[in-house]
C-alpha cells in the first residue's frame, strides 16, 4: 500500500488495540463508521481507516475520514491506494497552516501559479510525502 511516516505508524499502533475492540465489538458489526482527528491525530485517524478498510473491519462504502490540519502521512503510492481504497476521504486545511505541508513533500519545478504561496506536491516523485483524500482550503 505504500510506505508511511515511522513516527505516525508507530503511534498508530500504539492506539490501534482500541481501535479494532471497537470495530470488532457485535454491538456496532454494521455500523457505518467515521474517522476524524485535528493534525497528528489526523494522521492517526487516516492510518486507522485505511487499515479498517485493508483488513476488512468494514467495507469502503461504511467509511468517512474528516481531518483538520493533516500533516502528509505516506508517500504517493500510500495516498493512490488510500484513495482507491477510502473514497469518502476529505482533509480540511488553511493554506497557511505549517502542519498539513510537512513532511516536505518534492516539489512540481514545471508548474507556475503565480501568485500562489507554494508550488503542488510532485506526483511523480517516488518515495516522497504526498496527500492523500479530497483537500478543502
Amino acid at each position: 500500500m505504500g510506505s508511511v511516516n515511522r513516527y505516525f505508524k508507530n503511534g498508530h499502533e500504539v492506539l490501534w488495540p482500541q481501535v479494532l475492540q471497537a470495530l470488532t465489538d457485535p454491538k456496532y458489526a454494521n455500523y457505518k463508521t467515521t474517522f476524524t482527528g485535528h493534525s497528528l491525530g489526523g494522521a492517526l485517524a487516516a492510518l486507522a481507516a485505511a487499515r479498517t478498510a485493508k483488513e476488512g473491519y468494514r467495507r469502503s462504502d461504511q467509511i468517512m475520514i474528516y481531518t483538520f490540519g493533516e500533516p502528509r502521512v505516506g508517500d504517493e503510492t500510500f495516498a493512490t491506494s488510500f484513495d482507491a481504497l477510502i473514497p469518502n476521504s476529505y482533509r480540511v486545511v488553511f493554506r497557511r497552516d505549517i502542519v498539513p505541508h510537512l513532511p516536505a513533500c518534492a516539489k512540481d519545478k514545471a508548474w507556475f501559479g503565480g501568485g500562489e504561496i507554494s508550488r503542488p506536491c510532485d506526483a511523480n516523485a517516488k518515495n516522497k510525502p504526498y496527500h492523500h483524500g479530497t483537500e478543502i482550503w
